[in-house]
């Protein structure tokens, strides 16, 4: 059962995030999910930064904790991906 949700979890964001970059809490919070290339993830990219964000959470929390001192969460680093602001861009066009 616990691989089953694990791999709904997996559908879920990693289709969302394949589209469009964006969760729609992403939208809410206006902020999106880009490869290093700056397009949107692929399902490899998307595979690789849940696993990691799993071990991130194992870790204490550890890797989200990281990014109070660094640009960039553990599992962004190791999935070579990043988190931008979309409401700079947004600006930007007006």
């Amino acid at each position: 059962f616990s691989l089953y949700l694990l791999s709904i979890l997996f559908l879920f964001y990693a289709w969302f995030w394949h589209r469009s970059g964006q969760t729609l809490g992403m939208r809410a919070w206006k902020i999106r999910f880009v490869t290093e290339l700056g397009g949107n993830p692929g399902w490899g990219s998307s595979y690789l930064r849940l696993v990691f964000s799993l071990v991130s959470i194992l870790c204490l929390g550890l890797g989200y904790f990281w990014r109070l001192f660094k640009p960039y969460t553990w599992h962004d680093k190791l999935s070579h991906t990043s988190i931008i602001d979309v409401s700079s861009l947004e600006r930007t066009k007006k």
